[in-house]
């Protein structure tokens, strides 16, 4: 028998309300931790599958920065200016390809980005990224970005690289 009378079998605690919020706590802090933990653990793939799907892409780009070279030292100017459109069809993950206007360009499915690259004969490159996160509005951050630089022989010019990027959302074509 222990000292308040009762058998060491048969011992009743007494919770309080305290107790029970306590434990209610603790309880809750597992089942969110675990939840978390699942998501993150799961983020990845999710977002993976989410792009997987996309068969085409209409995208608006509203803000862009550009560079410029002045006597070889770079500036860069970040603008609003009328959405850019860029339509993206025809993407095929498995053989890796897709269409963009008239071009025949490279679909890259990554974790969680969808890369589009379209590069010219002229040295031209473009990167459109798409990312597996979406906006208030349920399209997908993007970002696309420019790269170019023709070298030229011009008497009083001089060629400098052209390069920018712009930043907006796609809608996702499935």
């Amino acid at each position: 028998m222990l000292a308040d009378g009762a058998t060491s079998r048969h011992r009743h605690r007494t919770i309080d309300a305290a107790d029970m919020g306590s434990r209610h706590r603790r309880r809750h802090r597992v089942i969110v931790t675990a939840a978390l933990f699942a998501a993150a653990v799961n983020g990845p793939l999710a977002a993976e599958e989410s792009l997987t799907t996309i068969k085409g892409l209409k995208c608006t780009f509203p803000v862009y920065t550009a560079a410029v070279w002045e006597k070889g030292t770079p500036r860069a100017e970040t603008k609003r200016a009328d959405p850019l459109a860029v339509e993206v069809d025809e993407i095929d993950l498995d053989a890796g390809t897709a269409r963009q206007g008239t071009a025949s360009v490279t679909a890259i499915l990554t974790a969680s980005t969808l890369h589009v690259l379209e590069r010219t004969m002229l040295g031209s490159l473009t990167v459109l990224s798409v990312f597996a996160e979406q906006t208030p509005r349920g399209t997908l951050r993007a970002v696309r970005s420019r790269h170019d630089y023709i070298q030229m022989s011009v008497p009083g010019f001089v060629a400098e690289p052209t390069v920018s990027q712009h930043y907006g959302e796609c809608e996702a074509i499935r």
